[in-house]
């Protein structure tokens, strides 16, 4: 039992101390790198600043090969500017602007997943959470601020797989190129993470804004797993 618990431990690393489906965490710290080494967010102009990234209409951000494309849940602390209380605004886009679908807020400022199901809640001008989810079957749910706005069943449409080539990922811009330069969004993002399962909000590791630990505070952690297991127990025959 002792070297079952021993190997469990030095096994697991990091998925003892993060959850295991969490693979891009962009804290947007002056930086767009990802904590976890992979691709960096590309911003279509905007300014970065010391916390957070600021957008104008007709920029956002975009990643490629982020490693989902039909099972993930995409969680981001933003601030919309006032001009998305009364007009769509497109938060995340799934196809490279090869249609109009897409998560926004809609003109009455709630979320949106166009055109299958809006939320009740008006998501406002201050810092909201904002989280959406695709599980395996197709089905998903849209978050603010952790309490459920709807949920959606995308099992024959698919709208909403990232099936565009390098499975990109398009965020808070929209196809203006294409005749709709009236749903781009204007406001900030302070951090975004991306899972690759359906998340629920009790599973989140980082909590309401919180942060994952350090890389310094993992590998400590993970010394001293690795001391713990290889002593040998005092029960020993």
């Amino acid at each position: 039992m002792f070297k079952m618990f021993r190997y469990g431990l030095v096994g697991c690393g990091w998925a003892c101390l993060v959850h295991g489906a969490l693979i891009h965490q962009y804290d947007l710290n002056g930086s767009f790198a990802d904590n976890f080494g992979g691709s960096a967010l590309v911003a279509n102009g905007g300014s970065l600043g010391a916390g957070s990234y600021s957008f104008d209409f007709g920029q956002g951000l975009s990643l490629s090969n982020a490693g989902i494309s039909a099972v993930y849940t995409i969680d981001m602390m933003i601030t919309l500017d006032a001009a998305c209380s009364s007009k769509y605004c497109k938060l995340i886009d799934f196809q490279d602007f090869a249609n109009d679908s897409g998560l926004y807020t809609a003109p009455n400022n709630a979320l949106n997943l166009f055109p299958v199901a809006i939320g009740p809640t008006v998501v406002g001008t201050s810092a909201a959470r904002i989280t959406f989810q695709r599980d395996a079957g197709g089905l998903g749910a849209a978050f603010l601020n952790g309490v459920q706005q709807f949920t959606y069943d995308d099992s024959a449409t698919q709208q909403s797989v990232f099936s565009a080539a390098n499975n990109i990922i398009r965020l808070l811009q929209d196809e203006g190129q294409q005749g709709n330069p009236g749903e781009h969004p204007k406001g900030t993002v302070d951090w975004i993470r991306i899972y690759s399962a359906a998340e629920t909000p009790g599973n989140y590791v980082a909590g309401q804004g919180g942060a994952i630990p350090e890389p310094s505070t993992i590998a400590l952690v993970l010394a001293g797993l690795v001391t713990i297991a290889g002593r040998r127990p005092r029960w020993t025959r």
